[in-house]
């Protein structure tokens, strides 16, 4: 069953305190909750939805920060190119393993591995697949965090 976390709000915006209630869960004695409640929650942001927005302002960051491909040098079209794929969580956000490439190199060319893997070197790309085996699942304060440190 998947659970959701609201936070409880009155109408006028006044906060009730630390009221956190996790959908599903029916802790009141009328078969719907109080009356009124869905006037009164005020949904928190879902971990999908943390995660993309982590991932916008991250991107820039890196395109901010590189302002050319890393691969081939070219300085216009540029995305933020992952050596390990972002579908590996532990190195989705490490500034080691993304770096700014053309649409080309990291569409086209699929990352252009050859050369990405030797401007990077042996020693950090067995860094990199090593830190990528690494399981991890993402908390709603660290993804929050990730926001808060690149905008």
């Amino acid at each position: 069953m998947r659970s959701t976390l609201y936070i409880f709000t009155r109408h006028k915006g006044q906060d009730l305190g630390c009221g956190v209630r996790i959908a599903g869960v029916n802790n009141s004695p009328h078969p719907r909750g109080y009356k009124g409640e869905r006037n009164c929650m005020r949904k928190l942001s879902s971990i999908g939805k943390l995660r993309r927005k982590a991932d916008i302002v991250f991107s820039k960051w890196i395109r901010s920060r590189d302002k050319k491909c890393f691969t081939c040098g070219a300085t216009t079209n540029l995305q933020n190119g992952h050596f390990i794929s972002r579908g590996k969580n532990n190195t989705r956000f490490d500034e080691e393993n993304c770096h700014t490439q053309c649409v080309r190199c990291n569409v086209f060319l699929n990352g252009n591995y050859p050369i990405y893997a030797m401007k990077l070197g042996e020693k950090m790309v067995k860094e990199l697949v090593r830190r990528g085996r690494i399981l991890k699942q993402f908390k709603r304060a660290e993804l929050e965090e990730i926001i808060t440190k690149y905008q």
